[in-house]
């Protein structure tokens, strides 16, 4: 760090501007629009009650909770929770995909993965309604 900080002092000053990457793009009225693209960080505190419940719902259903925080490795690559973040409302995600593939031409997911994440997402609406939670019978797995 030192060093860089030595280097950027050698260096004479440098304006730069920084801005949203936009693009036109065309409406379903023939029209087009200047379109900015922009992500907002968030995050919910991991030791807020709400992810201490959808955890323990998620254990309670059998399924096994991870949490972390995501590396969303390519540009343009984000999620929708700021836009419930922004109005405090604690936030989850999760889905069946790897994030190595995740928004890429060929990506995948394996189809037990998906079948596992629609059960998660149904257990968390469950148990966030107040709901019960129960482990997923065996035949049921077998089946998916």
């Amino acid at each position: 760090m030192r060093r860089h900080a030595e280097v950027a002092r050698s260096v004479a000053s440098i304006d730069i501007e920084v801005r949203p990457r936009e693009e036109v793009q065309p409406l379903y009225t023939g029209a087009t629009s200047r379109v900015k693209f922009r992500t907002e960080a968030w995050s919910t505190d991991p030791f807020d009650p709400k992810v201490d419940q959808a955890r323990e719902a998620l254990r309670a259903a059998g399924c096994i909770p991870l949490l972390r925080h995501w590396r969303l490795n390519q540009l343009g690559m984000g999620t929708a929770g700021s836009a419930l973040v922004r109005h405090r409302i604690p936030t989850v995600g999760f889905g069946p995909g790897d994030e190595a593939e995740a928004h890429r031409s060929d990506e995948s997911i394996d189809l037990e993965r998906l079948v596992e994440a629609v059960f998660a997402t149904a257990v968390l609406a469950y148990s966030f309604i107040g709901a019960p939670v129960f482990p997923r019978p065996n035949d049921l797995r077998e089946a998916a």
